[in-house]
């Protein structure tokens, strides 16, 4: 079965997540389309397991099949997602609504959009443990503070009455951070937290998100567009383009020894110590909107190892290499890829 569970690190039934062959449609114009195809990933407790490729390879809307939000366009078409032996697509919506929050959590790309404007911060982050915890309004706001503090937030005391505008870009992540894990859920999604941070502020969440993991024990799933994140927090890596994912494995050895021109062409990008700018070399094109994705390789049109007739010739399936690594490439055996040293 292709993209099996079993291709994963972490067997399904030692995982806390699993999510096997999962598959989206979108209709759009009186067509439906596949947006994200087969993607099957585990992760373990205390793993931090990372969704990277370029905006439009399918990782915010993999993410959202996970928490059961797509939306009203959207289904998923096949697959199961697993948590804790649960299978959340057959799940009613109000088991759902009482899983959210509370096993399973997610930080939204921009923090600003995400908060409500017209409710106090301790309000949202009360309210999630209100409805998940049982507890009455002045333990909850108690324990707001707590973890407002917990995560950083200067003089939490005092600015738990205050609303989302009345904070900076990383201080409202940081609000977003506590809310999810109010609950202390088993996983949490992270979609691109560091996302219009600057690099200091970036490196807090990060160091701050490991640190969480750590105490709490949670499997993380952090969605990215940059491997140098990925370096920094991640235990494995699945990398996707046009709703598949291409490869898969390890962090240390997919740095050293990709497998993919795609996962080859984007280390080819981090600004590493002693590369030159000129010696970045950009991947050509972009990614490819779903109504024109190829037959073959999806990558073949960007690829600079396509081989006529060879990658246009079929879907090309995900090549299990041994436990926890997988490659999506007719000539992955051939090719001598670059990686980067860690």
């Amino acid at each position: 079965m292709e993209g099996s569970a079993l291709a994963n690190a972490v067997e399904a039934d030692e995982a806390v997540l699993a999510v096997e062959n999962l598959s989206v449609d979108v209709k759009s114009d009186r067509r439906t389309l596949s947006i994200v195809r087969d993607v099957s990933f585990t992760v373990g407790r205390g793993e931090t397991v990372g969704l990277v490729g370029e905006s439009g390879c399918g990782k915010t809307m993999t993410s959202l099949a996970i928490m059961q939000l797509l939306p009203r366009q959207a289904r998923i078409a096949q697959g199961s997602v697993r948590l804790g032996g649960q299978d959340l697509t057959s799940l009613p919506r109000r088991t759902l609504e009482d899983i959210r929050g509370q096993e399973i959590a997610m930080i939204f790309q921009d923090a600003m959009r995400s908060l409500n404007p017209a409710f106090t911060v301790g309000d949202q982050i009360g309210d999630v443990m209100r409805r998940h915890k049982g507890l009455r309004r002045a333990a909850a706001r108690k324990r707001a503070i707590e973890l407002l503090d917990y995560v950083g937030i200067p003089r939490a005391a005092q600015r738990i009455d205050d609303y989302p505008h009345m904070f900076s870009g990383g201080m409202a992540q940081r609000v977003m951070i506590a809310s999810a894990i109010s609950c202390e859920p088993k996983v949490l999604i992270a979609d691109e937290p560091t996302t219009a941070l600057d690099v200091t502020i970036q490196s807090q969440v990060l160091r701050l998100l490991r640190r969480f993991q750590l105490e709490l024990g949670l499997g993380l799933v952090f969605i990215t567009h940059d491997l140098g994140v990925v370096a920094e927090v991640c235990d494995r890596v699945a990398v996707m383009y046009a709703g598949q994912i291409v490869e898969q494995g390890e962090v240390v050895e997919l740095f050293e020894r990709p497998q993919h021109p795609y996962t080859a062409g984007l280390l080819g990008l981090l600004p590493l110590e002693g590369r030159k700018s000129a010696d970045l070399v950009p991947i050509p094109g972009t990614v490819p909107m779903p109504s024109e994705w190829p037959a073959g390789c999806r990558f073949a049109p960007r690829c600079p190892h396509v081989e006529e007739g060879r990658c246009a010739a079929g879907p090309v399936p995900l090549e299990q290499l041994r436990v926890g690594r997988t490659v999506r490439c007719v000539r992955h055996e051939e090719l001598a890829l670059e990686g980067v040293a860690r």
